[in-house]
């Protein structure tokens, strides 16, 4: 498996948001409430993913978070090398990293 995976950082993802740049942001997180961080936010739990492929756009990026960074990873090299999606990412330091930021 190829784990060559792109990767943003809270910062960043934040400009995004604030440039109003198109993306899908995807909490893979298991049993935890939404953060709603973004009007494309889906939860999808990380055991569910390859089951609810169709939800997400190849078109966009995809930036899929869990709660540090590792389970994402891993779930966006699946999505990367099974399903051929070239515009995923994996938030470094997870939504944990998020919330410090947002809370700034």
């Amino acid at each position: 498996m190829n784990f060559n995976v792109k990767k943003i950082n809270s910062e960043e993802l934040i400009e995004w948001k604030n440039i109003n740049k198109e993306f899908q942001f995807i909490d893979i997180r298991k049993n935890k409430p939404a953060i709603n961080f973004h009007y494309s936010e889906i939860v999808i739990p990380y055991d569910e993913i390859q089951e609810n492929i169709s939800k997400l756009k190849k078109e966009i990026p995809v930036i899929l978070a869990c709660d540090v960074g590792e389970q994402s990873f891993f779930s966006a090299a699946t999505l990367k090398n099974k399903y051929n999606f070239d515009n995923i990412y994996t938030l470094r330091g997870g939504i944990n990293d998020l919330k410090k930021q947002l809370l700034l």
